[in-house]
């Protein structure tokens, strides 16, 4: 699914750019798609027009404990 969002090719680190965190984008996508399950009718229509993802974190290295 992530391959055929429109802007996958920013959110991969495209231009020179760093890549960005899609599990959260993702996360975001999934939590108003279930918001919107749970109004049901309660709402009429919803637009997000700007989402902005962080760039991904890498994991810190695990140091050894001496």
């Amino acid at each position: 699914m992530r391959a055929v969002l429109r802007g996958h090719k920013l959110l991969t680190g495209s231009r020179g750019q760093a890549m960005r965190d899609i599990d959260s984008a993702v996360d975001v996508i999934c939590r108003v798609s279930e918001m919107a399950a749970h109004l049901g009718d309660m709402i009429e229509d919803a637009d997000a027009t700007l989402l902005i993802v962080p760039h991904r974190v890498r994991p810190q290295p695990k140091l050894c404990s001496s």
